[in-house]
Order: structure tokens, then sequence, then C-alpha cells
């Protein structure tokens, strides 16, 4: 995506919602999980993401946008600063599909995308802390993230 693409309304038919029962976390190696209901709304925090797309255009990273029509239902980004000694990682920040079109591969296909735009910009791995949120209300985190590394 472009940075003209990022209006102010970009996200209002973007649906992120999310009821929480299990979270799901690393200790000492092993997996474990517990239980901690919350709720996820994007609705106030809409400007909040926008600006974080923003900042991944003009600070030189990616921003990866699925569309039906006009209509943003998913995308992800990385950042365009290289990391690590031999500066071949960069860092993920965003990956989400909106509600309505979650469970067709989407997810996926964005993160694909951003991968594949990273290996083309010289980039041998992503590093990304995300929460995972599936289908069946289960979050995965690691103290709140989950960190992990693509080779690409």
């Amino acid at each position: 995506m472009e940075l003209h693409e990022v209006k102010d309304d970009v996200l209002k038919d973007f649906i992120r919602y999310h009821e929480v029962t299990l979270v799901c976390y690393m200790e000492n190696g092993e997996i474990k999980n517990t239980e901690h209901p919350f709720t996820e709304d994007w609705d106030d925090e809409k400007s909040e993401i926008i600006e974080e797309m923003r900042e991944a255009i003009t600070s030189g990273g990616t921003l990866v946008g699925a569309f039906d029509d006009e209509r943003l239902i998913g995308f992800g980004s990385v950042d365009g600063l290289l990391l690590g000694n031999d500066k071949e990682y960069r860092q993920m920040h965003l990956l989400y599909v909106s509600n309505d079109y979650q469970g067709y591969g989407l997810g996926k296909k964005t993160l694909y995308n951003v991968c594949e735009l990273c290996k083309e910009n010289g980039c041998k791995k992503a590093i990304y802390f995300v929460t995972l949120f599936f289908r069946n209300s289960f979050s995965l985190s690691g103290n709140g993230l989950c960190k992990s590394e693509l080779d690409l």
C-alpha cells in the first residue's frame, strides 16, 4: 500500500472484535495456558492503528493490504530498518484480517506477501512479536507477546 491509500477512514469497515477466554504462554520452554478473559475491540483504537500503518510506510517499511473492491479486509507491515549484526532482519508489526474475512487463508496470504517483499529488499529473516487470535477465541502470547523468527 502507498501512503495516500491510508486515509483517515481506511478502517471504517474493518471489524476487529474478539472475546478471548484462554491465554497461552511460554514458561521455561513449556507452553502453558491460563484463563484470562478479555475483549479486544478496535472501535476506539482505529486512529492509533492507522498511524502505525502510516509509520510503517514513512519509515521505509512496507504495508501490504488485501482488498475486497475498495474495502481493506486485511493488512500486514514490516519495518524498513534492517536489524542484527549482519543487517538481515526486519521486524513485523501488523498482521490483521477483518473478522468477517477470517478462515479463508487471508492472513497466511498477507504474511506470505509481506515476507516476499522483505526478501526482495535483502532481508533474510523477519522477526515478529504478535498476539495471535484463533477462531475459537484462543490467544497465544508469551508475557503478552510471542516472539518468532521466519527464515525467508
